[in-house]
């Protein structure tokens, strides 16, 4: 199952939780849930976790937001416009803002615009740590993990930045149960928020001394932000929050003569309770001032690089095995193909030694045949050429199929002249005398002559 996106916002009164959609670059909800802050941490995780019951998956990522009367927020004009200065003069700023150690709270700060000679003006919000991580710290008791902290003034500016009138000056009053976040505000950047300490309990139990009391502040906050900011009228109101806002729509429209609105309150929480700044957030990177508490930041690094690690290793253990796949099918392949060669080799051996097997034979009958052949042969070659005056006396066939020839001539010259006769037979090869020798017989002399030679 997917996680889930939730806002979740604790007051001095409330625990507020906001299932959320994906909407855009940021998240948008429809769906709200509240329970009253507990005596102690432990009781009010259970409170928390109790609104998570309405909805099934209690597993997801949390936005905290801050609720305004929590954090400090001020106005800055500074003589800079390098990013990095104003950042280390911002610094410098927060010890003289609140009367807490620097490393007691964590800030941040948001560029929105230069004044008229040119100075940086800076919308600085700091919020004490302990507090952060005591919200923090019941969030996760309640089972989440939160991933993001913002003001919740910032969650106003986002849910009606879109309106016409956000092109000028628009003021928006956002009435909770024990205060009001008094907000200006244009499209493009929240110009000034205040804290005012009169809320819906307050004007549902003494309306006219709490309403004079509250159009005192809202026209207080305007003169803090026409002498510190700007001197421009605005152009409409905006009120929402708890029911008890609609309570304030004529007091207000006869006080300054400026169109106002009524938001309906939200659907599932208590009379006195707002969730208005809770219905629309940006994402990460929106022009808002980045609140970071270290601790989440080391936590969301460390999720961070051990999702990469995970890829990585993943990744490293796909190739691994793909390269292994890859080596073993070669050796696979390789060895296929010398079983095959082997098997063939084994083949053509046999084939082999069945033809040199016949080969032998037919040599041996080629040998048989030459030899019963050869002696026909020769009689019939040498009757062929020999003289009246050459009488043979014996032939003769060793084993390698060579012949020898005797006889006697009527003289040497005879004899050389039947031998070199023999030479001259096509079939007869490396004709040879061997010996001659003169002989006597009966008053005649002989020469008894010895040749040999092949026959074809």
């Amino acid at each position: 199952m997917a996680k889930q996106n939730y806002i979740v916002q604790i007051s001095r009164e409330h625990i507020k939780v906001a299932q959320a959609q994906s909407a855009g670059a940021g998240f948008r909800a429809e769906e709200f849930a509240a329970e009253d802050v507990q005596e102690n941490d432990v009781l009010s995780a259970q409170a928390l976790a109790s609104c998570l019951k309405r909805w099934r998956s209690r597993s997801g990522r949390v936005t905290l937001s801050i609720s305004r009367n929590a954090a400090t927020v001020r106005n800055l004009h500074l003589p800079s416009e390098d990013e990095r200065e104003i950042a280390q003069m911002v610094d410098l700023n927060i010890v003289r803002m609140v009367p807490y150690k620097k490393e007691d709270v964590v800030s941040g700060h948001r560029i929105i615009g230069k004044d008229e000679v040119g100075y940086t003006r800076v919308l600085v919000v700091i919020v004490r740590a302990d507090i952060l991580r005591r919200q923090v710290a019941m969030v996760e008791k309640a089972g989440l993990l939160v991933e993001r902290l913002t003001l919740s003034s910032y969650g106003l500016w986002n849910a009606y930045r879109s309106q016409p009138a956000s092109e000028a000056l628009m003021l928006v009053l956002d009435i909770d149960a024990g205060f009001t976040d008094c907000v200006i505000m244009q499209k493009d950047n929240l110009l000034f928020s205040r804290s005012i300490n009169v809320g819906a309990r307050s004007l549902i139990s003494d309306f006219e001394s709490a309403s004079l009391k509250f159009i005192g502040e809202v026209k207080q906050s305007l003169v803090m932000f026409h002498n510190e900011e700007m001197n421009q009228k605005i152009a409409g109101i905006v009120l929402c929050g708890a029911k008890a806002a609609g309570l304030l729509e004529q007091k207000l429209k006869d006080e300054f003569d400026v169109p106002v609105t009524v938001e309906s309150s939200a659907k599932g929480v208590g009379s006195d309770v707002s969730v208005s700044s809770m219905a629309v957030l940006g994402g990460e990177g929106s022009a808002e001032a980045t609140l970071l508490l270290p601790e989440i930041q080391i936590r969301k690094t460390l999720r961070k690089d051990t999702a990469d690690l995970v890829f990585f290793s993943g990744l490293f253990c796909y190739l691994l095995v793909l390269v292994g796949g890859f080596y073993w099918s070669q050796v696979y392949i390789r060895e296929s193909h010398l079983k095959t060669v082997q098997f063939k080799t084994a083949l053509l051996e046999r084939e082999l030694s069945e033809v040199v097997d016949k080969a032998g034979k037919t040599d041996f009958v080629k040998k048989n045949l030459n030899a019963r052949q050869t002696p026909g042969v020769i009689v019939s070659e040498v009757q062929s050429i020999i003289p009246d005056t050459v009488a043979i006396t014996a032939v003769s066939l060793d084993e390698k199929g060579k012949v020898f020839l005797r006889g006697q001539a009527d003289g040497l010259a005879t004899a050389f002249q039947f031998i070199d006769s023999l030479g001259g037979i096509k079939r007869f090869r490396d004709v040879q005398t061997r010996s001659t020798r003169k002989k006597k017989v009966r008053d005649r002399d002989l020469t008894e002559f010895e040749v040999s030679f092949t026959v074809e």
